[in-house]
């Protein structure tokens, strides 16, 4: 099985991605090749394969493909304020399939190869629509570009799929939602201001659930984790499927993922759970690679966790001596 991961940026200033988000895109690199190995590729912009390759870790990927997003992205067609992942979809009808897709700050912990036998398509886990918000407002109120009509089988009570995992069996299924969701960016007026991420998130999340169902795959259709987050309430919804939930921005491999995702902003303001989260994975990196630990020993950025992990030993014992958390958010 093919996979790849995306970063594109349109900006033009220089990459320099912070710790635990290059510590993230390290491991979730390095355990897919450990555990459900395949040819693994990186699709970004020139700029973001250049610093991978000076900070010497372009060698995670089986191949670094910086040329071909910023030669498809069409900046006059596209609003890359908005629809700002459009490079996902340009990649994945460069890989043949079967093909997965991960996002960079998606760690799949687990062998997943049974699961996805005799599936067409699987996903991370369940969005509820129900509840329009910034992130899913009605149909009517979703902008579309000049022309353009909704399919009349498209269904809008479907629940959207959190596509921070994305896998396909077969290309044909695979090529039809990739160029609905580009078809629908091609010259859309939308704009931030005007709703938010829903526009995006019609366009990745919620097409995704209509094509298949629409293509009828959708029997052969199943999420990673069957449990579905309401962005209204900012939880996930209590499940019989994961009865003690699941606590996706924990860097454990007792769940199936780890996914910093709606997560970083509270760990940026986390500085105790913030160390807790960089020792850990730096933990696991060095225990997979060691030669990504002399890599990560020479960034400046990661030196003052390796002295803290040469001073106390584990995280472990950081944890027992109170020095870090693994609290990230208030209890309530």
């Amino acid at each position: 099985m093919n996979a790849f991961h995306m970063y594109w940026n349109p900006s033009q200033e220089e990459r320099n991605f912070n710790d635990y988000t290059i510590l993230t895109m390290i491991l979730s690199a390095l355990q897919w090749k450990a555990i459900n190995g395949g040819h693994l590729s990186f699709y970004g912009d020139q700029q973001t394969v250049t610093y991978l390759e000076r900070l010497h870790l372009a060698e995670l990927w089986d191949q670094c493909n910086g040329t071909i997003l910023d030669q498809k992205i069409d900046r006059n067609h596209y609003n890359v304020s908005v629809f700002y992942t459009i490079g996902k979809f340009i990649a994945l009808l460069q890989e043949s399939c079967p093909c997965a897709m991960l996002d960079t700050d998606l760690i799949i912990w687990k062998d997943i190869s049974s699961f996805l036998q005799e599936k067409e398509a699987a996903f991370t886990h369940w969005e509820d629509t129900k509840a329009s918000t910034s992130w899913y407002c009605s149909k009517e109120k979703l902008p579309i570009p000049q022309g353009y009509q909704f399919h009349p089988k498209w269904d809008f009570k479907r629940r959207a799929a959190n596509t921070s995992f994305m896998y396909f069996n077969q290309s044909k299924l695979r090529d039809y939602y990739a160029e609905c969701a580009m078809r629908y960016m091609w010259n859309n007026p939308c704009t931030e201001k005007a709703i938010g991420n829903a526009g995006i998130l019609f366009a990745e999340q919620r097409l995704f659930t209509m094509c298949i169902d629409e293509r009828g795959n959708w029997k052969k259709t199943a999420p990673l984790l069957d449990i579905t987050w309401n962005a209204k309430k900012g939880k996930f919804q209590i499940s019989k499927n994961l009865p003690d939930g699941w606590e996706f921005f924990q860097p454990d491999n007792h769940n199936i993922a780890t996914h910093t995702w709606i997560a970083k902003a509270q760990i940026d303001k986390n500085e105790s759970y913030r160390t807790y989260f960089c020792c850990r994975l730096i933990e696991k990196i060095c225990a997979i690679s060691q030669t990504m630990e002399k890599t990560l020993v020479s960034m400046t950025a990661m030196q003052p966790y390796f002295r803290l992990l040469d001073l106390y030993g584990t995280t472990e014992q950081m944890l027992n001596q109170r020095i870090v958390t693994r609290q990230l958010y208030e209890e309530t």
